[in-house]
């Protein structure tokens, strides 16, 4: 049973009823509030990067501080090398499922988002390089990944 509220539209402040999730009165006013974050973000462009620089390496340093801070294979610990790595080598199948595009920061936000769970590892970008081309690392080929 949907629950039916009376509603104060947000963008042209007329009344309406809705469900407790609905906050515009009509698809025009729905259709005027796009675009609004983005030309506010053009207009401050400096501090819009610098805001969105500062939270993707605070999601980088609590998704590696969570998985490990160094590399598990060559012991690399400099952020800027380290990457998240499929232990099962299922990156491609996960990646496609979760991502429009290739991006590191929707991976990192998607762990955080499900808890961190288990079936992925901290490697250095040679290392996760090489065990996608080669099968293992090459550092230490004896030690599967």
């Amino acid at each position: 049973m949907v629950i039916i509220y009376n509603k104060i539209c947000r963008v042209c402040g007329g009344s309406f009823q809705g469900t407790r999730m609905s906050k515009y009165c009509s698809d025009k006013c729905r259709e005027g509030t796009k675009g609004i974050t983005t030309i506010w973000a053009r207009n401050n462009k400096e501090r819009n990067n610098k805001t969105q620089r500062d939270y993707r390496l605070k999601l980088k340093i609590e998704i590696f501080t969570h998985y490990g801070n160094q590399c598990k294979c060559c012991g690399e610990s400099m952020i800027d090398f380290l990457t998240i790595d499929h232990i099962k080598n299922n990156g491609a199948t996960h990646n496609k499922k979760i991502r429009k595009y290739n991006s590191a920061f929707i991976l990192y936000s998607w762990l955080k988002k499900n808890n961190f769970p288990e079936g992925y590892q901290t490697l250095c970008l040679n290392c996760n390089i090489g065990k996608r081309v080669k099968g293992y690392c090459p550092h230490n080929p004896d030690n599967p990944l």
